[in-house]
């Protein structure tokens, strides 16, 4: 899709502070982006009538259904994660893809809109900040969103990524394109009709908050439900906070020991997710793996084109 300075606000998951959405807002507004009227105005999304979300799913809908109809390309952009976006999938599989493709931004639980739109529509989205903590990253990253907003860089590269069994050593060139997201929120759609498909695509998955026996226990799942048939790779990204009661963390051990019972590739670590520093990374866009030398690249087009 081509780039665009159109942006439309969802909030799909829980509250969120409007002082923290204004401060994105303006920043984004600094750089030349405009923000869609929307029909479902602040005070609506936060409206508090929901026991755990921004506002009642039907409310949460509607802000993501007019921005998705909305006639030109454009950006939707996620205030927050948290939970909620699983309420919206039977709203979304109703509604017929619509014509003018949109670039979804979010991470967290927004894997859930990550799945739809990669898997039905085959549309690119970014695993990537919310809009409630944008303005608080590095200068250094921001000035990197801009550029990859602006479409002033097409490709997103993430240097010494490490393989982490005998099958991504042995990797010379690998060409895909990602899917995935968070590991608990993918296992959400397990036994649902939007459930997670791997055939000829790469997984991402990271995590927070996870101890080790839990993220074991996902991946044990996802192997006797047969979901990693036909996938290409996985590349593992953060899995913080998820300390046992003793201090230990027991999450690498874990990726580690699952990692070298499999036959397919596995690389770590590409930094996106639950941590300060998080980088864009794009879903269902080309990918390449390339091992250079005695080290592995990963290069991901971000799917807009100038």
């Amino acid at each position: 899709m081509k780039c665009t300075k159109l942006i439309h606000v969802v909030a799909s998951g829980m509250p969120f502070d409007p002082e923290d959405l204004q401060k994105s807002m303006q920043l984004l507004k600094t750089w030349g982006f405009e923000f869609s009227p929307n029909k479902q105005p602040t005070k609506d999304l936060l409206s508090g009538n929901h026991p755990i979300c921004a506002s009642p799913r039907e409310t949460r809908w509607a802000s993501l259904r007019d921005a998705l109809t909305s006639r030109e390309e454009s950006i939707i952009w996620a205030v927050r994660g948290g939970y909620g976006s699983l309420h919206l999938i039977p709203f979304l599989q109703k509604l017929k893809k619509p014509r003018a493709k949109k670039l979804f931004i979010g991470f967290s639980d927004n894997t859930t809109l990550h799945q739809h739109l990669n898997q039905k529509w085959h549309w690119p989205s970014w695993h990537g900040p919310h809009l409630d903590r944008l303005y608080k990253l590095t200068p250094s990253l921001l000035v990197k969103t801009r550029q990859l907003l602006e479409g002033r860089l097409q490709e997103q590269v993430f240097k010494n990524i490490k393989p982490f069994n005998i099958a991504a050593e042995k990797v010379i060139t690998l060409r895909s394109k990602i899917v995935g997201g968070n590991l608990i929120t993918l296992q959400s759609s397990l036994a649902t009709t939007n459930q997670l498909t791997l055939k000829n695509r790469i997984l991402f998955i990271e995590d927070i908050g996870e101890r080790g026996y839990r993220i074991d226990r996902v991946l044990e799942h996802f192997t006797q439900a047969q979901i990693f048939r036909g996938v290409q790779a996985v590349i593992l990204g953060p899995f913080v906070g998820g300390a046992e009661p003793d201090g230990r963390d027991l999450s690498q051990k874990v990726l580690k020991e699952f990692s070298q019972r499999q036959n397919f590739p596995v690389f770590s670590v590409v930094p996106s997710g639950h941590i300060a520093k998080s980088q864009i990374l794009p879903f269902e866009t080309d990918v390449a793996i390339k091992k250079i030398k005695s080290s592995f690249e990963l290069t991901v087009s971000t799917g807009l084109n100038v």
